[in-house]
């Protein structure tokens, strides 16, 4: 992941011109899943049917992060303005996070409700030894999953139908395992699968 979202290696700020036409999307990863990564170019395809924009150039940048939620957009867009960036248009798609996330992942655990996903293990230390045994089993199968998908991606094995059904096998069975950790040890993950 890029420092400023998943697509983002450098700040989204882009010179205004009177040819280009600057988007920003921020949100949580339903923002990033159905406006970019799922779907590119189709933003920018949709935008230029609307007649002032069919010649422009349409710069779309995705600071959209699984789990963000308010005011983590406004906050992230605010930094953003005060570097100096331009947007013509600004896609916030949120909800989801600001509704369920605060219950779960906040409230439960004694940290403010407005406060990020996932932030009492970004700060502070971590005293819960069981949690930290599960994100290293967690990470160390996530690590045999690359290492077996390399495998089978060797030739002459990726030629292999049998070879493939037994990796895509395994690897279903390796993220099941996966899935059930997180929920077992009410872990969440920006990587989740």
């Amino acid at each position: 992941m890029g420092r400023w979202g998943p697509d983002n290696p450098t700040a989204p700020v882009t010179a205004k011109t009177a040819d280009n036409y600057i988007v920003l999307v921020t949100g949580g990863s339903f923002a990033y899943g159905s406006s970019v990564a799922s779907s590119k170019g189709y933003l920018e395809d949709q935008l230029r049917t609307l007649p002032p924009l069919k010649d422009k150039k349409i710069i779309v940048h995705a600071v959209a992060v699984g789990g963000y939620k308010q005011p983590q957009q406004l906050l992230a867009l605010s930094y953003f303005l005060s570097l100096g960036a331009h947007f013509d248009l600004i896609l916030n798609i949120d909800g989801f996070n600001e509704v369920a996330l605060p219950e779960s992942e906040n409230i439960s655990k004694k940290v403010n409700l407005f406060f990020p996903w996932m932030w009492r293990m970004r700060v502070g230390s971590i005293d819960d030894s069981e949690m930290l045994v599960n994100l290293a089993k967690i990470e160390l199968v996530k690590e045999q999953r690359k290492d077996t998908a390399q495998l089978f991606s060797a030739f002459p094995v990726r030629y292999s139908v049998i070879s493939n059904l037994f990796w895509l096998l395994y690897d279903q069975h390796a993220e099941l395992k996966v899935r059930k950790k997180y929920e077992q040890g009410e872990l969440l993950s920006i990587s989740r699968p």
